[in-house]
């Protein structure tokens, strides 16, 4: 019997608690009566004016949006595509996080570590971004935490050289979208810089916090 296992199984669910909850503050956030919905506005919007991060927030930390970003999202089609990545990459995150069998709560707290880092990451570097820039801007989404467990899963199912080839082909894929946007080719243009933060990040902690190559994970049918 092959030791072999699908990406795509629902026997972590972990993972698919976190997306749910991603798809339940977007319900929030875009149908809720207003004064909610400005509240979530206020507390998880990550933004810059003029490359200044340090906005009024009316006394709410300002830092607390570096995470709470990623409970946002511009609409339903971005909420689903990070919340599929999430319960995708998230299974193997927490499989491989756990070393002595499925009742350690090793691995959904290893997740969880990743994820969140991994979202802050995001938002230092959008935030660096405008500053090197002195640009205005805002982001939403939870893009930078599901790009840290892309790395992760990159990391214990292939090692230092799978992460190298995934970032790779992640930094190549974002360049393309970021291309199109410009041209006119899509509608919008992409938080990028927290795209890449969150995959470093990702990377870094999966390094201190997995074993790599030991999660033999693949793509079926």
């Amino acid at each position: 019997m092959s030791s072999r296992e699908p990406v795509f199984n629902v026997s972590e669910k972990t993972p698919i608690w976190l997306a749910a909850v991603l798809v339940v503050a977007h319900g929030i956030s875009a149908y809720a009566p207003e004064p909610l919905r400005v509240a979530f506005r206020e507390w998880g919007l990550l933004a810059a004016v003029n490359g200044n991060v340090d906005l009024d927030r009316g006394g709410i930390p300002n830092a607390a949006s570096l995470l709470l970003h990623g409970l946002l999202h511009g609409d339903w089609g971005h909420v689903l595509m990070n919340s599929a990545m999430i319960a995708v990459f998230g299974v193997v995150v927490v499989k491989a996080g756990r070393f002595s069998g499925p009742s350690d709560w090793r691995g959904p707290a290893r997740f969880f570590a990743i994820f969140c880092l991994s979202v802050i990451a995001g938002g230092l570097a959008q935030w660096g971004y405008w500053m090197a820039l002195s640009d205005t801007g805002s982001a939403v989404g939870a893009s930078g935490g599901a790009s840290g467990l892309f790395a992760a899963m990159a990391w214990v199912t292939g090692g230092k050289s799978r992460l190298l080839k995934f970032g790779l082909g992640w930094a190549v894929l974002n360049v393309l979208i970021v291309t199109a946007g410009t041209i006119g080719l899509m509608p919008s243009m992409i938080a990028w810089p927290a795209h890449i933060g969150g995959y470093i990040g990702g990377a870094l902690l999966a390094m201190v916090m997995l074993r790599p190559g030991t999660t033999p994970f693949v793509i079926t049918r």
